[in-house]
């Protein structure tokens, strides 16, 4: 399996970005695999790229704002979902402001 993705990181910690709505990432949403496996082995320092968490990101339609916002989810590499800390969401917005998924000066992360 092939797996574009961006290595970046903030205060020291580094996270590991997959857009899963680029072409080449679109079979990783019909694996059998969850994504929590897929961040532990991704996130394996030995065996995988190594790194404190995984964001998986998919631009979505807002139904209340009737806009574009950018969706996360963020494992650990233990392959828990990790619903605390600001880093990944820092991650997630500079990389959706540097790869235009924003319009105007905001982002809306959910």
């Amino acid at each position: 399996m092939t797996l574009s993705f961006f290595k970046l990181q903030v205060a020291g910690n580094d996270f590991i970005l997959v857009d899963l709505d680029r072409e080449s990432n679109e079979k990783i949403l019909h694996r059998s695999e969850s994504l929590g496996e897929l961040a532990q082995l991704i996130l394996d320092r030995y065996c995988g790229v190594g790194g404190r968490g995984c964001i998986f990101i998919q631009n979505r339609p807002n139904t209340v704002s009737g806009t574009r916002a950018v969706t996360i989810q963020v494992y650990r590499s233990d392959g828990i979902m990790d619903r605390g800390g600001r880093d990944p969401l820092f991650c997630a917005a500079r990389w959706a402001f540097d790869s235009a998924k924003t319009s105007g000066n905001q982002v809306q992360i959910l």
